[in-house]
């Protein structure tokens, strides 16, 4: 069999554990396409521990990688978007984690066959990069409800697994009590509120198909800033309805803004703080967030509009549906 080659010098960085699992049994499927079809790559394997994504993708990059591609979740790529080289390397996307709401914001179908195929086909295009104190995210940062949800649903030892974990973490911490925090944006007045949750988003999507951000673009150049107030647990209820169909920020007690530089800062340190969905080496206040403008380069069908033109019939066909209703 002719083997077949990835337009760069490819290495995939697969983080196993990603989604309790879910990480190694995609990567299986994607290993055995690829022998298949004669498909020549180079694999690196991350241990479980927090930043060990980055150290390998660092690697893999020093060994003359150009085309890095992240298999798991929203904080595999967040590891690896720190381990890489922004001027030289090229971010792929293969979704192997629990929520995977970063490749929903850059429009990479979940099937991972599907987003494998598209890593030949699909353009490489620039997109902003969030950046927090001294770190990147891709997606976006949450502060108060949605890190504790993080936080609980993460956790090893938390009987629920998998999507239904985060459903039943959002349901056990709706009464979560509000914590008050300062902010301020790009440079202008220092404004102090009482919050139950606070956002700042490159993206749109986080938590699977929960649209935080509905006016969020990657490459705007601006931050999007979202603040929700304290209410009753009907209010909360309705506003997290109102998020998946996208109208959440029309409601009474949810606050947005864009900037391009977002100060935060909280006198509690009880009040958590999640990265691109991780919470292991939890961020400390203050947060000063920056936007990097177009500074990654990541291959995305964000601007085609037959994003499968290229791809295998029996392949398409079944997915084409779910990735329009995505």
């Amino acid at each position: 069999m002719k083997t077949k080659s990835f337009p760069y010098r490819t290495a995939f960085v697969i983080n196993s554990y990603a989604g309790k699992g879910r990480g190694l049994r995609t990567w299986k499927k994607v290993e055995s396409y690829m022998i298949e079809k004669g498909i020549s790559y180079e694999v690196f394997y991350t241990s479980n521990d927090a930043g060990d994504a980055a150290k390998t993708a660092a690697r893999a990059s020093e060994k003359g990688a150009e085309l890095i591609v992240g298999l798991g979740g929203d904080g595999t790529l967040n590891e690896v978007v720190n381990g890489i080289d922004l001027d030289r390397n090229i971010l792929g996307v293969l979704p192997g984690g629990t929520a995977n709401g970063f490749r929903r914001s850059v429009k990479v179908p979940h099937n991972p066959i599907l987003s494998l195929q598209g890593l030949f086909h699909w353009p490489v295009i620039k997109m902003d990069l969030g950046k927090v104190n001294d770190s990147y995210f891709l997606n976006s940062v949450g502060m108060g409800f949605d890190a504790q949800v993080s936080l609980t649903a993460t956790d090893d030892r938390y009987w629920l697994k998998g999507y239904p974990g985060y459903v039943s973490a959002c349901l056990q911490h709706i009464n979560y009590p509000p914590k008050v925090i300062s902010y301020q944006l790009d440079n202008g007045e220092v404004v102090s509120k009482e919050a139950f949750l606070a956002v700042v988003a490159n993206g749109r999507f986080y938590g699977g198909q929960l649209c935080i951000a509905p006016h969020a673009c990657i490459d705007d150049g601006l931050l999007d800033f979202e603040i929700a107030y304290p209410g009753n647990k009907v209010r909360k209820v309705s506003m997290a309805l109102m998020a998946f169909a996208r109208n959440h920020t029309i409601m009474k007690g949810f606050d947005t803004a864009r900037a391009k530089k977002v100060i935060i800062n909280s006198e509690d340190d009880s009040m958590p703080v999640q990265v691109d969905g991780e919470t292991k080496n939890m961020k400390r206040f203050p947060l000063e967030f920056t936007i990097l403008p177009k500074a990654l380069k990541i291959v995305s069908p964000y601007n085609l509009q037959f994003p499968f033109k290229y791809v295998e019939p029996e392949i398409r066909d079944k997915v084409l549906q779910f990735f329009n209703n995505s």
